[in-house]
């Protein structure tokens, strides 16, 4: 019976004693298995993140010609805007040279000087002294002749189109064949003043005074065959 019990005392020591062993063996297992997931999990995450950054590069280099295209475009837009600038110097230019060589007539004393057959054009006579003038055959388009004095001026054959000859004393002067399209006349007295064979054509003149042209008005413009009375609208 002592010897029953004793065996059995041994048996169950022996398995007590193999429990530690099953419960270490258990752990290592699981740590094994939980060190394999966490591997995988790590090469997962590192996947993922080698895919974005390998998106991230492409869309660099997306955005990157985007910003070259835009930076292209910049420029050329930069260059046609300082070609145009260039342009429009070169363009003006011109009339900034042809200022500087204007002739200012204005207030000057001109009383029988002869400025005959020569290019006035687009000069200042404003309030100039030009009695007795001789302007025969000149060429006066768009000059400014605004209240000058121009008794017994010789116009003949004259070209005053688009001229501003407002206020300004035409007693006795000579307009034959003179050509006066388009010229602003107002305020300008036509007293004793020859208009044989003058075209008026679209020239602006006070309603009296085209009353009084009218009644002696005669001829045609030999330049561009205008009927004086049909250029002053006479009935």
């Amino acid at each position: 019976m002592n010897s029953t019990n004793g065996l059995l005392r041994e048996l169950r020591d022996a398995q007590l004693s193999q429990k530690p062993d099953f419960a270490c063996a258990s752990r290592t297992q699981n740590r094994a298995i939980e060190f394999t997931l966490f591997r995988s999990s790590v090469s997962r995450r590192e996947a993922v993140c080698a895919k974005f950054k390998n998106d991230e590069i492409e869309l660099f280099k997306v955005f990157n010609a985007i910003d070259l295209k835009g930076t292209w475009r910049r420029c050329l837009s930069a260059i046609i805007i300082i070609a145009l600038a260039c342009l429009w110097l070169l363009l003006s230019a011109t009339p900034a040279i042809a200022a500087q060589d204007t002739v200012n007539y204005n207030n000057a004393n001109l009383s029988k000087q002869d400025f005959s057959h020569t290019d006035y054009s687009g000069k200042a006579f404003v309030s100039a002294e030009m009695r007795e003038i001789n302007f025969e055959g000149a060429n006066l388009t768009n000059a400014i002749l605004t209240k000058a004095v121009m008794l017994d001026a010789n116009l003949e054959g004259a070209d005053l189109t688009g001229a501003l000859v407002d206020r300004v004393f035409l007693l006795g002067a000579n307009l034959t064949n003179a050509i006066l399209e388009g010229a602003t006349m107002t305020r300008t007295s036509f007293q004793d003043v020859t208009i044989t064979g003058a075209d008026f054509t679209d020239a602006i003149l006070d309603r009296y005074e085209i009353a009084q042209l009218c009644e002696r008005a005669d001829g045609v413009n030999p330049t561009t065959g205008v009927d004086t009375r049909d250029s002053l609208g006479c009935r």
